[in-house]
């Protein structure tokens, strides 16, 4: 159905150039169909600005507020060669309503449109003619729609239900709606390079293996199909070594410490100090303390403490449960590494060590048992800013806290200390940095 609309009356005309107005247009229920409206200006095709609006509307004589029986909405229309048109939509059952039977019915039309150019003009009301289908007499009529939770039942998983869902279930009911499985708190095992986007994973995404004991999480660093790299993101205290006491700022070097075994003559626990501590002679009459001792092994350190060679010994020359441990603490003073441009450490003559950086250089590991942890304090000397690589043949390297090269940005005006800690895990050296510049 073509109409021609004269912008100079502003009203719908029976053809471009004539004057007598249009004064009523039909339709057929249950049809959809096209509608045009030709724009003209005395007789002469004319052009709009671009609509803001634009509608067409059949509505039951008096009922405003009423949804219309046929439309034909603003984002219906296009234009081309010179012609706006639209598919109009009709509502069967409205329509079907509205007749109550009648073979055809009069209802009330109107177009109104708006431009960039100025406000909204509607045409003359029309009087619009339905006519009921002949052959399909309840053509339109519609279904009875299900209820609310219906249809929300038939599409999503309710919350109560979602609360059971496996860890698996949950991420296929995320890649279902087409969302990211961001984490899964329930993996059942360790993740498996095949958890990867595909999978719904993202790089971020937090994995739990639930299976440990204790719990384990993982970290994904990577996504890529069949190749994801999940990165272990748990530690112990044993896994940090020396890390794990590191501010050892925190004690008092020669004052609260000291003045408690003076005082007492007793101590029970596990304290750690760092190498400006100095312990006077004293009877302790009730040793139940391991003493860890950061400083480096001089010979002035062991005479103060009165354990002479002993210093340097490994924890297992003392016999925990005898006559060393009734008589002295055990004090286990770390190996002392010699700074060069390699460094061989062998973890058999010892767990723990020290290092006055003064070189750069590259520590490479030795007889690290599978699960055995290791510890190195460091400080930096010499001009600053030496560079710590570390290797031990066979095994992968992977950083679980500060990288290496963050020891290069330590000075030693400050001075710049730091406390590494190694642990092997199978193939894998896991390695556990912290920085200070004091």
């Amino acid at each position: 159905m073509r109409l021609f609309f004269d912008l100079g009356l502003g009203k719908f005309v029976e053809r471009p150039g004539y004057s007598g107005l249009l004064s009523s247009v039909s339709h057929k229920r249950g049809d959809g169909g096209k509608i045009e409206v030709l724009f003209s200006r005395e007789g002469v095709a004319a052009a709009i600005g671009t609509p803001t609006e634009m509608v067409y509307a059949v509505k039951v004589d008096f009922e405003e507020e009423t949804d219309p029986l046929i439309l034909a909405n603003t984002a219906d229309w296009s234009f081309a060669d010179g012609v706006w048109s639209a598919l109009i939509s009709s509502d069967g059952g409205a329509i079907l309503t509205a007749l109550n039977g009648a073979a055809s019915g009069v209802f009330k039309g109107e177009f109104t449109f708006r431009d960039e150019n100025g406000g909204p003009t509607s045409s003359q009301t029309l009087n619009v003619s339905i006519f009921n289908d002949v052959w399909k007499g309840t053509e339109g009529t519609p279904l009875t729609l299900p209820t609310p939770d219906e249809y929300v039942a038939a599409r999503a998983v309710l919350f109560d239900r979602a609360q059971s869902l496996t860890g698996p279930q949950k991420i296929q009911a995320l890649n279902n709606l087409g969302l990211p499985s961001l984490n899964n708190w329930a993996g059942g095992r360790a993740p498996l390079v095949t958890d990867d986007t595909a999978s719904g994973y993202v790089v971020g995404s937090l994995w739990i293996d639930d299976s440990a004991t204790p719990k384990e999480a993982y970290r994904a660093f990577s996504v890529g199909a069949g190749a994801a790299d999940w990165q272990l993101t748990t530690l112990t205290a044993d896994e940090l070594g020396s890390a794990a006491f590191a501010e050892t700022e925190d004690f008092e070097t020669a004052g609260a410490a000291a003045a408690l075994l003076a005082s007492n003559n007793s101590w029970s626990g596990n304290q750690a100090f760092g190498s400006g501590f100095q312990l006077s002679s004293q009877s302790l009459y009730s040793v139940t303390a391991s003493f860890l001792y950061f400083g480096p092994a001089a010979a002035a350190h062991r005479t103060a403490l009165g354990l002479g060679t002993a210093a340097t010994a490994s924890s297992s020359a003392f016999d925990p449960a005898g006559a060393a441990a009734a008589a002295v603490p055990i004090y286990l003073l770390p190996n002392p590494l010699t700074s060069s441009g390699a460094i061989a450490w062998n973890i058999a003559s010892g767990v723990s060590a020290n290092l006055t950086l003064a070189h750069n250089t590259t520590i490479t590991l030795s007889n690290l048992a599978d699960g055995q942890t290791a510890s190195l304090s460091g400080i930096m000397g010499g001009a600053g800013g030496y560079t710590l690589a570390l290797a031990h043949a066979g095994l992968t390297l992977r950083a679980m806290g500060e990288p290496l090269t963050a020891i290069a940005a330590l000075t030693t005006a400050a001075p710049g200390v730091f406390e590494l800690s190694v642990k092997r895990n199978g193939s894998v050296l896991r390695h556990f940095l912290t920085t200070r510049n004091s």
